[in-house]
């Protein structure tokens, strides 16, 4: 906006901010796609972004990230990165979900995983800052991207293919 090749409504702003859960990079990275989508044809106005426009711009940006948001995703044990995916594919945006029913998922489609692993899961996600208890036992997502990054690159039935793999009599189980 101070050099003038765009224009935010506070709705698109406070959307960039929910998106991003204010974190520097990711503000940058989903307001570059925003002005590059902005700027994709030639015209003498300047581009009044909405909230629209700012959500149109999260699959390329969750592409473009992809790098930085699979660093994240490389740090997290093999029990988290499980509980991630089943949580992301269990809540949409800003969704809460019980401790239980996340592990009521993850009996469902990976009954062999250790329990007691999967049981401080949520609690080394919440030390991370991955996750954050809003009540006891509940938990939602920091941030929505990165949820929606896992919900489109990691669902939940990959990563416990890929888990398998890592552990291949978990695959007789």
């Amino acid at each position: 906006e101070q050099g003038g090749t765009l224009t935010f409504s506070d709705e698109a702003i406070e959307r960039v901010l929910q998106l991003s859960s204010g974190h520097p990079y990711l503000i940058q990275l989903l307001c570059q796609r925003i002005w590059e989508r902005a700027h994709e044809k030639e015209s003498d106005k300047v581009p009044l972004i909405d909230q629209a426009f700012v959500e149109a711009a999260v699959p390329n940006s969750l592409e473009a990230g992809y790098q930085a948001f699979a660093w994240l995703w490389d740090g997290l044990s093999p029990a988290e990165k499980i509980y991630t995916a089943a949580f992301a594919e269990a809540t949409e945006e800003g969704g809460t979900i019980a401790e239980d029913e996340v592990i009521h998922i993850l009996a469902t489609h990976a009954a062999r995983l250790r329990t007691q692993e999967v049981e401080m899961a949520p609690l080394d996600l919440v030390r991370r800052r991955v996750l954050a208890e809003v009540d006891d036992h509940i938990y939602r997502f920091n941030i929505e991207l990165f949820r929606r990054w896992i919900r489109a690159y990691k669902p939940l039935r990959e990563v416990k293919d890929e888990l398998d793999q890592i552990d291949p009599l978990a695959d007789q189980t």
